[in-house]
């Protein structure tokens, strides 16, 4: 019989599930751990998105563990760690969002955090804006049917508005089924669901306070 593998017992902080615990192999990528996380819980909190790259786990220091090292090379048995999403540098021109939200894309799962504004969803180019851009749709099977610029989100007084950037229709549906042309600037409301048009792309808009 091969020798035992050992294994680590960690208690982790899953946003306001406190202490989870998780048995887990010494020797496994920080990543595998986190993408664990993300199948366990992604029925808990519906604004989890799939890409581990996304995620990191955090000790009680605050250092960031890296996805790509093994834990044992970064934690110890019966360690506290906070389940966190990974957070991009900020645009110069850009500003933090004050409340949490996230577009969840439909039927993927794929869930877009959109961490400052304006934010940007569209295809990635070479203009000046680019670095403003939150969500890219380049690479989705329909991207080529989306405005480099489809349309921004921004933030005022506690309340997200949609504007549209580009002759190329979005689609707003509300709570009650009635959609919603965004031809001028719209209020958000959780639940919403955006839609662009020509590519048949829609997003469930989810606000986390």
């Amino acid at each position: 019989m091969g020798a035992k593998q050992a294994r680590f017992e960690l208690f982790i902080d899953v946003y306001e599930k406190k202490q989870q615990v998780a048995q887990t192999l010494t020797n496994i990528p920080t990543g595998e751990l986190v993408e664990s996380i993300l199948k366990e819980f992604r029925r808990d909190f519906d604004f989890l998105g799939q890409n581990p790259d996304a995620y990191c786990l955090i000790k009680q220091d605050g250092s960031v563990l890296s996805n790509n090292r093994t834990l044992d090379k970064q934690v110890s048995n019966k360690e506290r760690l906070i389940f966190s999403e990974a957070m991009p540098n900020m645009p110069e021109a850009g500003q933090p969002m004050a409340r949490r939200i996230y577009l969840r894309e439909h039927p993927s799962g794929n869930s877009y955090r959109l961490h400052w504004q304006p934010a940007i969803v569209g295809r990635f180019d070479n203009q000046a804006s680019n670095d403003l851009l939150a969500v890219d749709l380049g690479s989705h099977p329909n991207g080529l049917r989306v405005s480099r610029r489809q349309f921004e989100i921004t933030e005022t007084g506690g309340h997200f508005y949609i504007e549209s950037l580009s002759p190329n229709p979005t689609t707003i549906t509300d709570s009650t089924g009635r959609p919603i042309q965004v031809d001028r600037r719209q209020v958000l409301q959780h639940g919403d669901l955006i839609t662009l048009d020509r590519s048949q792309i829609t997003f469930k808009v989810i606000i986390s306070d």
